[in-house]
């Protein structure tokens, strides 16, 4: 299980007032938030998102209700290092085709399938078939492109970077 976050992680400055968390339903429980990374990525699509999540799980824990927060995880075609430069280090502890469990939230980070996922299409089956079974699918940026690939967007409004819009539009 993923480490939980602690407020004290983060400085004052980013979090808002205890009172400005709603009152939510007894029913909402911490949820799982998994980002499918690649190799090739910059680290902010990644600790973008990681950031709101954790900033969310502090304000959480300051109201007294940390139950209802986020648990965070990275996954990517194999385990290990996906991402060094200058120190800096980011690792996954297992692959993708190995995440198990309910998933509430999965977001798609920029990919190069011709690099990353040696089996595209065993890749794109395993987006679809997490796609039904997850409530938010989120891509950041150009990951706009795997969803579609797996043809999980039909019928559905996206949006991507300024400039690919033009690029997905005629795709």
């Amino acid at each position: 299980m993923p480490k939980q976050n602690n407020s004290a992680d983060l400085p004052q400055a980013y979090l808002p007032p205890a009172s400005f968390v709603p009152e939510l339903a007894d029913a909402e429980k911490r949820k799982r938030v998994v980002i499918v990374a690649s190799r090739c990525g910059d680290p902010l699509e990644m600790t973008g998102p990681l950031n709101v999540f954790q900033i969310a799980n502090a304000v959480l824990a300051i109201s007294g209700k940390p139950e209802m927060g986020y648990d965070l995880e990275i996954v990517s075609n194999a385990a290990g290092t996906i991402f060094e430069m200058a120190g800096l280090k980011i690792t996954t502890d297992r692959p993708y085709s190995r995440l198990r469990g309910k998933v509430d939230t999965l977001i798609f980070t920029p990919m190069d399938f011709s690099d990353l996922f040696s089996n595209q299409e065993k890749f794109l089956r395993w987006v679809r078939g997490r796609a039904n079974k997850v409530r938010r699918l989120v891509s950041i940026c150009s990951g706009v492109y795997i969803l579609a690939a797996a043809g999980v967007l039909n019928g559905k409004r996206v949006a991507t970077h300024w400039d690919l819009a033009e690029d997905f539009a005629n795709r």
